[in-house]
C-alpha cells in the first residue's frame, strides 16, 4: 500500500530545504510515554511502503529505515494535540527538533493549527512564525500543511493482562533464556528467528551462545511483567515491560506466532523508556 494524502509546504535552513510530496500516518507508541500512542505523520520526498510499515513492530524504525524516501519531517500528533518535530536531511542524518508549546526543558517554537487528529485522518498546518535559531549560527523555518488518512494493522482482540496463551509460552521463553536452557528455547523460538539466529534447525548447541547474547539484548533483563497485547490471528503482540541490564525500565513489543498448535517467539523491540 503507497502513502496516500496531500503534502504542501517546506522545511528551510539557509540554502537548503526538505520539501516533501509524500504524506503518510500510522499509530506509534508516543516516544515519550509508549503506554500510550500517537499518530505519527511522514512528510518525505520519496515513495513509502506503508503496508510493510504497520506490520512492524516499529513502524516508526521501519520507515525511516525505508531506502528512498529521501529528506523528511516526522511529525507526532499527541491526544491533546500537542506536536513534535523531527526534520532529518538523509545523507548526513541532520536533525531538526521542536514541539509546540511550553513545558521543560525548553519551550517550542512551532505552532499547530489542526482540524483532524485520528484515528482515522490527521490534518492541518504546522509552522513557525519566525526563523528559530539553532545551537549554532543556522536558523530554520517549517511552514507544512497536511491532510493524511491514518493506516492501520489488522484490527485485534485484546488480551488479558497476562497475554493468555501466547503471554504463557513468552513466559516460558524468559524463564529458558534465563536458566540458559537451550533446548527449551530452541524449541520456543519460531522458525523464522531460529534461521535467523542459529542458521537453521542445526541439531545440538549449534548457535546456542549467539543466540542466548541476542535475546539477552532484546529482552528485559530482570522484573520482567506481561501488561497486555493483542491477538492478531495467528500472531500476537504482547506488551512486556521491564529493565535492561544498565537498569532503565521500558515497554518492549514482542510479537509471538502460532506454528502449528504452539506459540512461539518471533522478535521484540523496545518502544521506549518508561
Amino acid at each position: 500500500m503507497a502513502a496516500e494524502g496531500s503534502v504542501s509546504g517546506q522545511f528551510r535552513v539557509g540554502d537548503r530545504e526538505i520539501k516533501p510530496t509524500v504524506a503518510a500516518a500510522y499509530p506509534v507508541r508516543d516516544p515519550r510515554n509508549p503506554r500510550v500512542q500517537a499518530i505519527e505523520v511522514l512528510l518525505c520526498e520519496g515513495p513509502v511502503d506503508v503496508t510493510a510499515a504497520v506490520a512492524a513492530l516499529s513502524p516508526h524504525q521501519n520507515v525511516i529505515n525505508q531506502k528512498g524516501i529521501g529528506n523528511y519531517v516526522l511529525l507526532w500528533v499527541r491526544p491533546d494535540r500537542e506536536v513534535s518535530m523531527n526534520a532529518t536531511f538523509a545523507p548526513s542524518m541532520t536533525q531538526y527538533l521542536d514541539k509546540t508549546g511550553g513545558g521543560w526543558p525548553i519551550p517550542g517554537s512551532l505552532v499547530a493549527e489542526l482540524s483532524a487528529t485520528g484515528p482515522e485522518r490527521v490534518a492541518g498546518r504546522v509552522y513557525t512564525r519566525q526563523p528559530v535559531k539553532t545551537k549554532g549560527s543556522e536558523s530554520y523555518q517549517l511552514d507544512v500543511r497536511f491532510d493524511v488518512p491514518v493506516s492501520h494493522p489488522p484490527a485485534g482482540t485484546r488480551l488479558d493482562a497476562r497475554g493468555g496463551a501466547p503471554g504463557k509460552a513468552f513466559s516460558a521463553l524468559y524463564t529458558a533464556v534465563a536458566h540458559k536452557d537451550w533446548p527449551a528455547v530452541r524449541a520456543l523460538l519460531s522458525k523464522r528467528t531460529l534461521a535467523v539466529l542459529v542458521g537453521g534447525d542445526a541439531p545440538g548447541e549449534q548457535g546456542k551462545d549467539y543466540a542466548l547474547e541476542a535475546l539477552g539484548i532484546w529482552l528485559p533483563n530482570k522484573r520482567m511483567k506481561i501488561t497486555g497485547g493483542e491477538l492478531r490471528g495467528d500472531q500476537s503482540i504482547l506488551d512486556v515491560e521491564g529493565e535492561s541490564a544498565a537498569g532503565a525500565r521500558g515497554l518492549y513489543l514482542v510479537r509471538m506466532v502460532r506454528e502449528g498448535d504452539d506459540w512461539r517467539f518471533d522478535e521484540a523491540a523496545l518502544a521506549g523508556l518508561l
